[in-house]
This record gives C-alpha cells, sequence and structure tokens, in this order.
C-alpha cells in the first residue's frame, strides 16, 4: 500500500492564538475569569484590546452586532464559533 499525501492548511497561527502565553484566549479567559465582576462584554475588550494584529487575524472575527458576544475562529477544517 503506498502512502499518498494530505494538504492542508498550517493552522499553527491559530493554535498559537488560542494557546499562546500570557496573550491568548485561554489565557485571557483564564484571567478574566477571576474578576468578580467580569462579564461576556468584558472578556470580549479583552480579546480586542490583546488580539488584534495576530497572525491568526484574518482568521479570528467578532460575528454579529457587538451585544451578541460571539466571535468565530476559522479552523482549518471550518468556522467555530
Amino acid at each position: 500500500m503506498r502512502a499518498t499525501a494530505v494538504s492542508y492548511v498550517d493552522n499553527t497561527d491559530v493554535l498559537d492564538m488560542c494557546l499562546g502565553v500570557p496573550i491568548g484566549l485561554l489565557s485571557l479567559l483564564d484571567e478574566e475569569s477571576r474578576f468578580p465582576a467580569a462579564s461576556d462584554a468584558s472578556f470580549m475588550d479583552k480579546i480586542d484590546k490583546n488580539l488584534p494584529e495576530t497572525p491568526a487575524g484574518q482568521r479570528f472575527a467578532r460575528v454579529g452586532a457587538r451585544a451578541e458576544k460571539r466571535f468565530t475562529v476559522q479552523h482549518y477544517a471550518e468556522s467555530v464559533m
């Protein structure tokens, strides 16, 4: 049996954006969860402030109106909201 090449989009930039320390989505969420007055809006503000110019910036987007407090990461397989 012969192996065939699988072509895929390198997902490293999205993983770095999510897992980066000290500034990654999960690190920011961990930090935000320690504040007693934290909210979805304050978490989204923190994301906007810290991740606007990441290499994965083209694959990260706020979804809908600001009041919706949702975002999407363009994963190599599909968009993940």
